[in-house]
C-alpha cells in the first residue's frame, strides 16, 4: 500500500474543496509543494459585469458629437445649417423670431433678459437656435433628440471664469439655469463658445412621454425634481478614432 505524498494530499484537498464549490479545477502541484490553478471552465470564475450607462450620460455622450449649425465650416445644405427638418410639429426656432402675439416655445428670451448685469446681461448671449435632431444615430434610443444650442459671447463667457476670484462656479450657474429651462421643454441643452463646445446638460425623459408627442409641451420645474440630469461644463476634448492606414515598411 502506497501512502499518499503531502503534495499528494493537498493536491486532493484542493480539489475536493473547488468541487464543493462548483469549479472543476486541475491542481498542478509543483516539486517544492506550490499550488497552480488551471481551471477547465474559465467562466466560472466570478466576473464582473461592465457598470450600466445611465442614459442621460449616454446622451450627454451624443450631445458632444452631435452637428450643430455653431460648428465651424458647417457641413449641412437644408437652409438652416440643422441636422433637422424644419416642419410644423417640431419647428426651428432661433432667437430672432420670437412671435408678439403668444409664447414660442421652447422659450428663453425671459432668461436672457434677466441675466445679472455684472455677468454682461443679454449681452451675454449672443444667439441659440432649438431644433428637433433628425440624423439616424448609432443608438436608436438615442432617436429623436431636441436640442437647443447657445451661442455665448467669448469675452463676457471668459470673465465668468475668473478663477482668482473663484467666480468660475458662475459658468455652471449659467448652465444650470439655461438647462433647467430647456429640460421643462423637453430639450437638452449645449453652450457654446466660438464654435466650440463648453457646456452640455442632459436629461433622461424616457419617463415623461408628452414631451415626445408635438406641440412642445412645457412642464413646471417643480414637477420635474426627479427628472435625471447631467450637466458639465467644459472645454471637452473629443478623441477621434485613428484612421486606418497601411504599414508601409521603411
Amino acid at each position: 500500500m502506497t501512502m499518499p505524498s503531502p503534495s499528494d494530499s493537498k493536491g486532493s484537498q484542493l480539489r475536493q474543496h473547488l468541487q464543493r464549490l462548483g469549479w472543476v479545477a486541475v491542481a498542478l502541484v509543483g516539486m517544492n509543494g506550490g499550488v497552480a490553478l488551471a481551471s477547465e471552465q474559465p467562466w466560472v470564475i466570478a466576473q464582473s459585469s461592465p457598470p450600466l450607462i445611465p442614459p442621460e450620460k449616454l446622451i450627454f455622450q451624443t450631445l458632444l458629437t452631435l452637428p450643430s449649425a455653431y460648428d465651424p465650416g458647417n457641413r449641412f445644405g437644408n437652409g438652416n445649417g440643422l441636422p433637422s427638418r424644419n416642419t410644423t410639429d417640431w419647428p426651428t426656432v432661433v432667437a430672432n423670431t420670437p412671435s408678439y402675439t403668444h409664447l414660442t416655445p421652447p422659450s428663453l428670451w425671459w432668461n436672457r433678459d434677466q441675466l445679472i448685469s455684472r455677468w454682461g446681461g443679454y449681452r451675454l448671449i449672443d444667439d441659440w437656435v432649438a431644433f428637433h435632431h433628425d440624423l439616424p444615430p448609432e443608438n436608436p434610443n438615442l432617436s429623436g433628440l431636441r436640442v437647443i444650442d447657445v451661442q455665448v459671447d467669448r469675452q463676457y463667457w471668459d470673465r465668468l471664469n475668473d478663477t482668482s476670484r473663484f467666480y468660475d462656479a458662475r459658468q455652471y450657474s449659467l448652465l444650470n439655469q439655461w438647462g433647467s429651462t430647456a429640460s421643462s421643454y423637453g430639450y437638452h441643452l449645449r453652450l457654446y463658445r466660438a464654435g466650440r463646445i463648453v457646456g452640455i446638460y442632459a436629461c433622461n425623459f424616457s419617463a415623461r412621454p408628452e414631451f415626445e408627442v408635438p406641440p412642445v409641451t412645457e412642464i413646471s420645474l417643480d414637477q420635474l425634481t426627479d427628472l435625471p440630469c447631467f450637466a458639465e461644463v467644459g472645454p471637452f476634448v473629443v478623441v477621434e478614432p485613428p484612421a486606418e492606414t497601411l504599414f508601409a515598411p521603411p
